[in-house]
């Protein structure tokens, strides 16, 4: 194949402009092998061009879902802090605001560092031991955002007569959200 072909499109696009001129031969194109004329060549290009579109299609709508998953994310992470300000500024809601906090900050990504205990002294004479290597945690998944954000949003919808003035931050549109959230991750 020639170097220019950089695709499955690309390749496609030249079986067509083959499978063209092979019809147009004169006198017809008759191989000895029945497999490779011009009408099963014909068919398995098209059968290449529906699958390049299958894959075009699931691209576009995995694109889509992706952009969708990141949008809804930074959303859920905002409202979270807007949501935890409402809640604090009521002290009917005091007793839930430590779990609400606690779910805030996992939706953000917030972590309490780990409790390291320091290795015991050496002994005089002795090297001291090589330091302890701190281990990458890596970000949290999309799927752990969303599962934070709907116990967000189920604890903030049982706290009694939770009404921000704030629509956005409702317990109504938070559960939307992360309704939205995790069909998003799930696609």
């Amino acid at each position: 194949m020639a170097t220019s072909e950089r695709s499955y499109s690309d390749r496609q696009a030249r079986a067509v402009i083959l499978k063209s001129a092979i019809a147009g031969f004169t006198p017809a194109f008759d191989p000895a092998n029945a497999d490779l004329g011009a009408m099963l060549f014909g068919a398995f290009v098209d059968s290449v061009a529906a699958a390049n579109d299958a894959v075009e299609t699931a691209k576009n709508d995995w694109s889509t879902a992706v952009t969708g998953r990141a949008t809804d994310a930074k959303m859920a992470q905002k409202l979270t802090t807007q949501a935890v300000s409402y809640v604090k500024s009521n002290v009917a809601w005091k007793q839930q605001l430590p779990r609400i906090k606690q779910l805030a900050d996992k939706v953000r990504g917030i972590k309490a560092p780990p409790k390291l205990t320091p290795p015991p002294a050496p002994e005089p004479g002795e090297p001291a031991p090589p330091p302890v290597k701190k281990r990458d945690r890596g970000d949290q998944s999309y799927a752990d955002i969303a599962t934070s954000f709907k116990a967000l949003s189920d604890a903030v919808g049982k706290l009694a007569a939770y009404a921000p003035p704030d629509s956005t931050i409702s317990a109504t549109s938070l559960a939307t959200l992360a309704t939205k959230l995790r069909t998003n991750n799930d696609a």
